[in-house]
């Protein structure tokens, strides 16, 4: 399967630059809006849980929510600096970590905006489980309306001992209350799964219960994203105490593809996007193999076709 580096334009590259517009030149959104095309805005900065014991990304960035003021000085310096490149943008990514959770008329307000200015095939951003769940129906319903039509979503486990693990923050049915609320808005769904999450102490409940909760969730996109915490992260470090104790280690890269295989097994193909993707693409991540699939039957014979051919050779 190829899959190429995804490489900015210089234009954004030298927005994203600006420090009087963007809280930080590393900016933290999804793979696949890191494109040419994709422009990134911030409506809010850093991360509003920031609890996550293996996320350390929004540490150096302090959670802000801007005013619909505030984020329209934002949005017409990004747009002064792009100048006519603006243009070639065909998608917005309204960031930063859980940016759904922003005042709703803020949010609405900005979307109208951004829709007026732009030709977009879509407006994505970031939103966490319980973001969905306290906006309900009848806003995600509004937001859909007014041309939001992408929700990225850290699941990371359908597992509650997992979620309980990783301080997570929600639950396996809150996550399906979610889902079942942006599936009732028409909002599209792309879901973020962490293979080798909790170690070894939780590998089975990891498979079986992220496999189920992929099943009820009808996601467009699925990405999969090994586990790579940095050493001082509060999960590496409570996973060194476990590996001195002998009652936990982490996954090897062979046991990290059983993973994925085993899942994969219990998934149902329904024409999901499913891609796990090198270091070119995905800089958090360490994933052992790469793959960008439709979902069906065919698909689901390529992965683990993919799998075991990793498990075979190594």
């Amino acid at each position: 399967m190829n899959q190429k580096t995804i490489n900015l334009s210089p234009e954004l590259v030298n927005a994203y630059s600006n420090s009087g517009l963007y809280s930080s030149p590393d900016l933290l959104f999804p793979p696949s809006e890191r494109q040419p095309h994709a422009l990134m805005l911030e409506l809010t900065t850093g991360c509003d849980f920031q609890r996550c014991t293996y996320c350390d990304r929004y540490n150096s960035v302090r959670f802000t929510e801007k005013s619909f003021d505030e984020f329209m000085e934002h949005y017409q310096g990004v747009l002064e600096t792009l100048n006519d490149y603006k243009d070639n943008i065909s998608r917005v990514f309204i960031g930063g970590g859980n940016a759904l959770q922003a005042n709703q008329s803020t949010l609405l307000k900005a979307i109208e905006r951004i829709t007026n200015d732009f030709d977009l095939k879509r407006i994505a951003t970031y939103g966490r489980a319980d973001a969905i769940v306290e906006k309900g129906r009848k806003n995600m319903n509004y937001l859909r309306r007014e041309g939001l039509s992408l929700v990225y979503w850290g699941i990371e486990s359908g597992s509650d001992g997992v979620l309980s693990y990783v301080n997570k923050g929600t639950t396996k049915n809150q996550m399906l209350k979610a889902a079942e609320i942006a599936n009732d808005s028409n909002m599209e769904l792309s879901v973020m799964i962490m293979p080798g999450l909790g170690g070894i102490k939780h590998y089975e409940t990891h498979v079986i219960e992220t496999a189920s909760l992929l099943n009820e969730t009808n996601a467009k996109f699925i990405t999969l994203m090994a586990i790579n915490p940095t050493p001082r992260t509060l999960y590496a470090r409570r996973m060194q105490v476990e590996i001195d104790g002998g009652t936990n280690r982490s996954l090897t890269d062979y046991e990290l593809v059983q993973q994925v295989r085993d899942m994969f097994e219990l998934m149902f193909p329904n024409d999901q996007r499913i891609g796990m993707f090198d270091s070119s693409i995905d800089r958090v991540a360490k994933n052992p193999i790469t793959f960008n699939v439709e979902f069906n039957e065919t698909g689901k014979k390529e992965v683990m076709h993919l799998c075991n051919t990793y498990l075979h050779r190594n």
